[in-house]
């Protein structure tokens, strides 16, 4: 009898992980563009100057941390690879050393796109987007609503990005794609909406995650969570 429950529960590990992710069978939202887009890099190089104690925290094997004043954590998610690239709001460029210097406040106003007054990328209050060294998914991530989305990239390697005034452009040296900022609307509304402030964690679950808030992590193996071994 224990060995046919140790085989029924090999076996439903297997059909869990074997279930593929909510986000991972879906297309990629980006368009191939059939004419060359020549778009103007407006992005602010300047870092605007946050006020508040919220921090974010990223590992090397791509796990990401929201630690509060208190210094702990009140949310844990994950990259879907080891960070590659950061850039905040509308495009700035980020290394590590300025992501773990910023502070963010603990809540903001609600403030959704808009396209027809000024530029739709002065409403990305907050937004902070990774890429990973897999390059299969854009990440995003609102640091004071505790909410992250992957958005699906074309299958390309060695995309550049551009926060355009038309949307976020994908470049490489024969084509380009283009995700409108206005087929984004939805994706930008849900990261600035925040959760109701009971959903943040019990004493059994201190801090939330993407798993506990309806979003599953990214990593299906236990085993690919550990830090990896730099290859020198």
């Amino acid at each position: 009898m224990r060995l046919a429950s140790i085989v029924f529960i090999t076996l439903d590990l297997i059909s869990q992980s074997s279930k593929p992710l909510p986000w991972a069978t879906a297309s990629s939202r980006f368009i191939l563009q059939t004419t060359k887009i020549n778009p103007v890099n407006l992005s602010l190089v300047k870092l605007p100057v946050f006020t508040g104690d919220r921090r974010i925290e990223i590992r090397d094997d791509g796990t990401l941390e929201i630690i509060d004043q208190r210094k702990q954590i009140i949310w844990r998610g994950s990259l879907p690879g080891r960070r590659s690239k950061i850039w905040l709001e509308a495009g700035t460029p980020l290394s590590l050393e300025e992501l773990k210097a910023l502070r963010f406040p603990e809540s903001t106003l609600y403030r959704n796109l808009h396209y027809t007054d000024g530029d739709p990328r002065l409403f990305l209050n907050h937004l902070i987007w990774f890429i990973d060294d897999g390059e299969n998914y854009l990440t995003c991530l609102n640091p004071i609503t505790l909410k992250i989305e992957y958005l699906k990239l074309p299958e390309a390697r060695g995309l550049e990005f551009l926060f355009a005034p038309s949307g976020i452009v994908l470049i490489t040296l024969d084509k380009q794609w283009l995700i409108p900022w206005i087929d984004l609307n939805e994706t930008i509304r849900t990261l600035n909406v925040p959760y109701p402030k009971d959903q943040l964690g019990t004493a059994f679950k201190p801090f939330p995650s993407g798993q506990s808030q309806g979003v599953q992590n990214l990593r299906s193996n236990p085993i690919e969570d550990q830090p990896k071994v730099r290859v020198k």
